[in-house]
């Protein structure tokens, strides 16, 4: 429906997750966040490293061939992916556009429904916090400490996603079926705490190798049991939105 499509303007990835919460059940769910997950971890291996090439001989190149990707995305997007709802009344009708096209972080404070909604995009916060900081911050702590090109930088981080993306598509659904998403989510945030806190004390190869196979493991087992439990709080007709107002939480 169209406020779901607007949100995927703003976040494609949270209309990617109702889509799959659409499409699984609460027993699967895990498992086809992790799927996801594990989706991103190959576009995270082949762009980064792709990424790091074309910088090392362009910097403007990554952005061209980013804008490209995005393009072929949409085109099949728009001709390829079927609904994944029968159609609902629409509502509001002008007005519920509208209020589609505001972006999700200004919603999120006025139109978040239920205690347990607000405390999940609370700790989304935090999660996506963490996780920012890391990504926009390591290669200049590469660049500083180990004195990292792009390309270095590019191909170590393509090797790391290799790993948050194994560990999403091959462990979450056991992981899911065995110990249960809740348990999944806290050893998930240890470990990756713990491992960021390596990064920052590594002088070494290998150290920094170790904390970081150990945060992508961490990240990867985290992300979709908690996003499963996100959706679970949340209604069928809500999922667009919700999950939309978690990735703002990213932004």
């Amino acid at each position: 429906n169209s406020p779901r499509g607007c949100r995927g303007t703003f976040a494609s990835i949270g209309t990617a997750q109702a889509y799959m919460t659409d499409l699984t059940d609460e027993d699967s769910r895990a498992q086809g966040m992790g799927l996801i997950g594990a989706a991103s971890g190959v576009g995270i291996v082949l762009g980064t490293a792709l990424g790091g090439i074309l910088g090392g001989i362009d910097p403007s190149l990554p952005f061209y061939a980013t804008a490209g990707v995005a393009a072929l995305n949409f085109v099949l997007a728009l001709f390829a992916l079927p609904e994944s709802k029968a159609p609902v009344p629409a509502r509001g009708g002008w007005r519920g556009l509208a209020r589609a096209l505001v972006p999700a972080p200004l919603l999120v404070m006025a139109s978040v429904h239920g205690r347990s909604q607000r405390l999940y995009l609370y700790l989304f916060f935090h999660m996506f916090f963490a996780f920012s900081v890391v990504d926009s911050m390591f290669p200049l702590f590469a660049a500083a400490r180990f004195d990292w090109n792009e390309t270095q930088t590019g191909l170590f981080i393509a090797a790391v996603a290799i790993v948050l993306g194994a560990s999403q598509g091959l462990f979450v659904g056991r992981l899911s079926r065995g110990i249960g998403e809740t348990r999944m989510t806290m050893i998930g945030l240890a470990l990756t705490g713990i491992s960021i806190a390596g990064m920052s004390a590594s002088h070494g190869f290998a150290t920094l190798s170790i904390c970081s196979v150990g945060m992508a493991l961490g990240a990867g087992i985290t992300i979709p049991a908690f996003t499963s439990l996100f959706s679970k709080v949340c209604g069928a007709h809500e999922a667009g939105e919700t999950m939309s107002q978690s990735q703002a939480m990213l932004h």
